[in-house]
């Protein structure tokens, strides 16, 4: 069986002549009576938090009234998704479940809006709303959002993404012991948040909110910009790629160096990742100030080296001599990542210079 949204592509590959035999369709509308499980399901869930929440002894037994259970169904609009976010944001043991269902109930779709997701889009304004630091929580958003990588971009990658276990975003994005779960902590009605660091992983609960978080008109103030969170993500792979090289340069020189930080790094987030991921990541991006600061100061020579070994790196560059386009002896991801830098930094130049046998890149303006 599958479940699924009637989004184009699907709906595409299941329409097909062939297809017709092989499966059977099921369009879960109104004539299947949503309204009624969705009832059935609110009531279960109350009766839940009436019976495990640690303030059950304060809930009145008339509590949730029948009035309240039917507004929260007609809210619904015959979708779960609504219901079911609500039902997190009520139960959470961060707060009062009366007060939690009394703010469900005072909410209020923006006025003048026609779209059908209007009331889910009021619930997820909110909940972010309750969030003290925004900056932090689109940074957390943008790993299980944008941190795949494109397997038509890099054939055998196969979608290979940042590993989301807590113990791995916190470190990625460079966060304190304990930052992450503060930052995270009005949001587990839309995100599981696991209490081990190191094992489950973190992952947003419903297919609609990235569509809430990536739709500026929907999302307002809580729009998460697609080419600006893959130019931050670009950043973290390469920062992390290199932490530490301040430390071990001058005591192991660059080619110690190199395999120094090479086994520092993939203890804990997955080296191809690292180093895949910051092409792609790149290719995708605006060249924002803050992106174009950071790639002048980039050691492309030590990524290089890192993505192909220092003695191949070397070999190429000695076959090559002379030749202005010495990065195409490379594969297809340095190439699409220098296409890039060609195309968004504008008048700047990118130098390719061969002394030393060193191979010397720079963004200039």
């Amino acid at each position: 069986m599958i479940a699924s949204r009637p989004e184009q592509g699907i709906r595409e590959a299941f329409n097909r002549e062939f297809m017709d035999s092989l499966t059977w369709q099921l369009v879960l509308d109104d004539k299947y009576e949503p309204d009624r499980d969705i009832k059935l399901f609110l009531n279960a869930r109350f009766s839940d938090i009436k019976a495990t929440h640690p303030a059950k002894r304060h809930l009145p037994s008339s509590w949730p009234s029948e009035e309240a259970v039917n507004f929260l169904v007609r809210k619904s609009s015959g979708q779960f998704i609504y219901a079911s976010t609500v039902m997190k944001f009520i139960e959470s043991h961060h707060r009062l479940p009366g007060d939690m269902l009394d703010i469900i109930l005072k909410l209020k779709p923006r006025l003048g809006g026609k779209s059908p997701y209007a009331e889910l889009d009021a619930l997820y304004t909110h909940i972010f709303a309750l969030v003290h630091d925004f900056e932090q929580v689109w940074q957390v958003f943008a790993c299980p959002i944008f941190s795949k990588i494109d397997s038509s971009l890099k054939p055998g990658m196969n979608g290979r993404q940042l590993e989301l276990t807590p113990f791995i975003i916190a470190n990625f994005l460079g966060f304190q012991p304990g930052q992450l779960q503060v930052a995270l902590v009005d949001l587990h009605s839309v995100l599981h948040v696991p209490e081990d660091d190191s094992s489950n992983t973190i992952h947003i609960l419903h297919a609609s909110l990235p569509d809430f978080l990536c739709d500026e008109e929907r999302s307002g103030s809580f729009y998460i910009d697609n080419r600006k969170a893959h130019g931050f993500l670009a950043q973290r792979c390469a920062s992390v790629l290199f932490s530490g090289n301040l430390l071990t340069e001058t005591r192991f020189g660059l080619h110690s160096l190199i395999y120094y930080v090479a086994d520092s790094f993939s203890s804990f987030v997955d080296d191809e990742y690292l180093l895949h991921g910051f092409v792609m990541h790149c290719s995708e991006a605006a060249l924002t100030q803050d992106l174009h600061r950071f790639l002048r100061a980039f050691d492309f020579i030590a990524w290089l080296d890192l993505r192909f070994g220092r003695r191949v790196v070397h070999h190429q560059l000695k076959e090559n001599a002379g030749n202005e386009s010495t990065v195409d002896v490379f594969d297809a991801d340095v190439r699409c990542l220098f296409k890039w830098l060609h195309k968004e930094v504008g008048d700047s130049t990118i130098l390719h210079c061969r002394k030393a046998n060193i191979l010397f890149i720079s963004v200039s303006r």
